[in-house]
């Protein structure tokens, strides 16, 4: 449900684009120039979902070095880790219709969806393709 009010806010305020951080977030240490080189990146293609994280199922521990080609598609239907998340505009209206505001149809959805990292790597998605933020 957070990632669903933070969405609903910037929607309200008319973000063009939100970092959504949950609690467990640890960053690498060259996480500025990763994000300016993201950043940059995606300026140039249409995307609407960007983790800075690998997927829900990685086992990675510590922050790997960035390579040469940082950015890449997410693979559809692998979740998308959701620690560090940011959502473009053009994904705010497909959010706040599909995913539910209260907790009880939260759980239907979840289920039917396998999750909100599942859902969100059938959007337009697009990864690091070497964490720059894993849990602690």
């Amino acid at each position: 449900l957070s990632h669903r009010a933070v969405v609903a806010e910037a929607a309200t305020r008319g973000y063009s684009s939100v970092l959504v951080l949950e609690d467990d977030a640890a960053f690498s240490e060259d996480i500025l120039t990763r994000m300016r080189k993201a950043i940059d990146h995606l300026a140039t293609m249409k995307w609407q979902v960007f983790s800075l994280s690998d997927s829900e199922d990685s086992e990675v521990k510590e922050v790997q070095t960035l390579p040469e080609q940082d950015i890449k598609p997410a693979e559809p239907g692998v979740a998308l880790s959701t620690r560090a998340i940011a959502y473009d505009s053009s994904l705010y209206e497909s959010i706040l219709n599909d995913i539910p505001a209260e907790v009880i149809p939260m759980t239907d959805w979840i289920l039917e969806n396998e999750g909100l990292g599942t859902y969100l790597s059938r959007k337009r998605a697009y990864l690091l393709t070497s964490a720059a933020v894993v849990g602690e």
